[in-house]
């Protein structure tokens, strides 16, 4: 039978749940049309269908590889100097990756390691960088860490440490080699730190905020608390990479930091004075945390964007929300965890975020949505959501993200849900927006969904910024409670559940009441405003108390 008319059926018996008689048909198939890119990519939804791991990760890469030579070769790339000339793999990989086609730069880039100095120079990031943003987690980490080896280049272990928290078993993972990067990093601390006479909580307490920027998704959290700083006593600092970029308010003294080097930073904040340093940033791309390694100031505390251990000795403190101190927090961390009260950090919505109706009303049918980075939709997120798709049939869902334009990682996730009985047709694919037509993005959705165990963060505050309910399981371990934070904050326990078949069942009750869905809708943009999260000053308050409180005890 020729791949035409075999596709049909193994559609049919895909959608049906018989994965075994998809496979009978799709793997004669598949061996005989090497190339044939649809052959392997449904191929690989039968086989994980059937729980045939290793051999589902196979075909799946077999159709990587040949859609994304497919789409370079649309793009008039020479296929034949790919494999022959690794710095043009590389340039390719790089103009890919600019163009957020993140699949297609893997494979690229994947061509330009035959060459070890490429592979060492610049070659095993990207493709490590294009594999994260693909959401293959583990391939990332294996590059990340094959670049560390070569080169030694100490800033490669954020990106080990930010995959990680994306990787199976992640959170112990993660913990363990940041313990590693921190036992390295104490080579830099010094034995006997100066710094300036202890806060005795009659002059201004000296507070330094350290960040590449707070004119990115910081602000929505980070803004408030810089204009109500009660500045009768608290005297404060931003470390940036360029001030002129930044918009804050005038008390606040801003340094540019991107030109110096980790000890004349630290210098800088020990020539300020600084009682209290905090990290807003973690161990994502462009941190300092180097900078608090040499312990520049006697309390330093990381909060905010990175809510796991930096590993770091010379970090005092992480700030964690009420919700997220779990028992099995504090094992995790080398720093000692502070309960900052019900919520994380304040927050501060868009001014053009604005709630709009339920689209079923007009459509007639729920649409779903999920605004959250591709690494974070793990295999137990694709499962759970093909359930709610399975329980309201005339359901879709929408994935948007800027790396969701990339065709490989758009058929790579439709053959996910594939493997599960959901037809490709059912998830859509958006990319990056702005301005109004992100807030259309909003109103386009009447569910928005929070995937597990890494949720969202930013994300789930704008869609609730915009009056879309946002569905959360509660999470198994401190990190995967981000949701429960959030919701419960609000009032919106409902919105929580403990399995995903319970999530399933509620969707499907709104899918038959759509003014039930409407009144729902309707509660969620009051809930926040009258949550703790839009008490800015009461927020400030509670961080001011906790920064004299540290410093106190010094």
């Amino acid at each position: 039978m020729s791949a035409q008319d075999v596709f049909p059926r193994a559609m049919e018996l895909l959608l049906a749940g018989d994965a075994v008689g998809a496979e009978a048909l799709l793997g004669p198939l598949a061996a005989q049309n090497g190339d044939d890119v649809q052959v392997h990519y449904f191929h690989a939804a039968a086989l994980s269908a059937m729980g045939e791991e290793a051999r589902a990760r196979a075909a799946f890469e077999t159709a990587w590889m040949n859609h994304a030579f497919t789409v370079m070769g649309e793009n008039d790339i020479a296929l034949d100097r790919i494999a022959r000339d690794a710095a043009f793999a590389l340039d390719v990989g790089r103009m890919f990756y600019a163009e957020d086609y993140v699949g297609v730069a893997a494979a690229a880039c994947g061509c330009a390691l035959n060459d070890p100095a490429v592979a060492a120079n610049e070659g095993l990031f990207v493709y490590g960088q294009s594999l994260h943003h693909a959401g293959r987690i583990e391939a990332a980490l294996a590059a990340f860490d094959k670049a560390v080896g070569l080169t030694g280049a100490s800033y490669l272990s954020g990106f080990v440490l930010y995959s990680l928290m994306f990787a199976k078993d992640g959170l112990q993972r993660q913990a363990d080699t940041a313990r590693r990067w921190g036992e390295v990093m104490r080579k830099v601390l010094p034995a006997s730190p100066k710094f300036p006479p202890a806060w005795d909580g009659r002059r201004k307490l000296r507070v330094g905020y350290v960040a590449p920027s707070f004119a990115n998704q910081l602000r929505h959290f980070v803004d408030l608390v810089f204009e109500n700083h009660d500045t009768e006593r608290f005297e404060v600092f931003a470390y940036v990479d360029h001030a002129e970029k930044e918009r804050l308010p005038a008390h606040v003294t801003v340094r540019s930091c991107k030109a110096l080097t980790y000890d004349a930073h630290a210098d800088l904040i020990r020539a300020d004075a600084i009682d209290v340093l905090v990290d807003v940033w973690g161990h994502a791309s462009g941190n300092r945390l180097a900078v608090f390694a040499r312990r520049p100031a006697p309390v330093q505390l990381a909060w905010l964007n990175w809510i796991q251990t930096t590993g770091l000795e010379a970090m005092d403190y992480s700030m964690l929300g009420s919700h997220m101190l779990t028992a099995d927090a504090p094992p995790l961390f080398v720093e000692t965890l502070h309960d900052i009260g019900p919520i994380l950090a304040a927050f501060r919505p868009t001014p053009t975020a604005a709630p709009s109706p339920s689209p079923a009303i007009e459509t007639g049918h729920l649409t779903f949505g999920s605004f959250n980075h591709p690494a974070k939709i793990s295999d137990e997120t694709v499962a759970g959501w093909a359930g709610l798709l399975h329980a309201c049939p005339g359901a879709e869902l929408l994935f948007k993200y800027s790396y969701f334009v990339d065709p490989v990682l758009q058929t790579t996730t439709q053959c996910r849900f594939l493997a599960h009985g959901i037809a490709p047709q059912r998830i859509q694919f958006e990319g990056k927006t702005t301005g109004e037509e992100y807030e259309q993005a909003f109103a386009g959705i009447d569910f928005a969904l929070d995937p597990s165990p890494v949720g969202g963060g930013t994300t789930t505050m704008e869609a609730v910024s915009r009056g879309v309910p946002v569905l959360a399981i509660r999470g198994r371990d401190y990190y995967s409670r981000v949701a429960v934070e959030a919701l419960s904050a609000m009032g919106l326990e409902e919105l929580l559940f403990d399995d995903w078949s319970a999530m399933a069942a509620f969707a499907a009750r709104l899918d038959q009441n759509h003014e039930a869905l409407a009144a729902l809708r309707a509660r969620i943009r009051p809930a926040l405003d009258a949550s703790p999260y839009r008490d800015e000053a009461g927020f400030t308050r509670r961080m001011e108390a906790a920064f004299a409180a540290m410093a106190s005890k010094v």
